[in-house]
C-alpha cells in the first residue's frame, strides 16, 4: 500500500552535456538516474536526487511516472 502511495513522486533524471566543439557541438545523454519529487509549489516541484546524477549537465530532463518528459533547472548540488 505505502508503495503505491508514494511511487509516482519517484522520477528519472536525464542529463544532458554538450560534447564537440564549436559549430560540431551538441547535447548528448551523459547519464541518468533517479529522484523523488519531495514539495510541490504552485507548478514547480521539487527534486532531491544524488550529485552525481545532475554532474556537469548543460541541461536536465526529468521523466515522471506517466512517462512525460519535462525540462528541470538545478537549483542547487553538493
Amino acid at each position: 500500500k505505502a508503495v503505491d502511495i508514494a511511487a509516482d513522486a519517484v522520477v528519472g533524471i536525464t542529463n544532458l552535456q554538450e560534447s564537440g566543439f564549436w559549430a560540431d557541438a551538441s547535447e548528448s545523454e551523459a547519464g541518468t538516474g533517479s529522484g523523488v519529487i519531495y514539495r510541490k509549489s504552485g507548478n514547480a516541484a521539487y527534486i532531491v536526487t544524488n550529485n552525481h546524477v545532475v554532474e556537469g549537465a548543460s541541461e536536465l530532463e526529468v521523466t515522471l511516472a506517466n512517462g512525460k518528459k519535462i525540462s528541470a533547472e538545478l537549483i542547487g548540488s553538493d
